[in-house]
């Protein structure tokens, strides 16, 4: 019999995935900012991360929409074009959070690890 997984068992599924995906982000931003060598600049780092973020946004709904680029550009259209003031009520948050990932970019460059990641834990960066 195969085992099925339950809404319960994918919420500590979720929780256990994004406690090691939020880790391990910082122990590779502590590590590439850190070495030596020619550094990328962490706005290029923080927009690609928003551009892929976009893409897997547009995929999902595409595949929510039947796999049909005229119903995903309807959708699109009704839920962004239509309606301008949601929009930028979700940008002000998007903008800050932007500012922030930018700032730990600084943080994880100029900390060492156990304090980089205690004040990302306890959320004071």
């Amino acid at each position: 019999m195969p085992a099925t997984v339950t809404p319960r068992h994918l919420k500590y599924i979720s929780l256990v995935l994004l406690a090691l995906q939020n880790a391990a982000l910082i122990l590779v931003m502590r590590y590439v900012r850190t070495r030596p060598g020619d550094m990328f600049a962490s706005t290029t780092a923080v927009v690609m991360t928003e551009v892929l973020k976009v893409c897997a946004c547009f995929i999902i709904i595409w595949h929510e929409e039947g796999m049909s680029v005229r119903r995903c550009c309807s959708h699109l259209n009704e839920n962004i074009i239509q309606q301008p003031w949601d929009c930028v009520r979700v940008s002000v948050p998007a903008f800050i959070y932007m500012i922030q990932n930018n700032l730990i970019y600084v943080a994880a460059s100029n900390l060492d690890v156990a304090t980089f990641q205690v004040k990302a834990a306890s959320g004071r960066i």
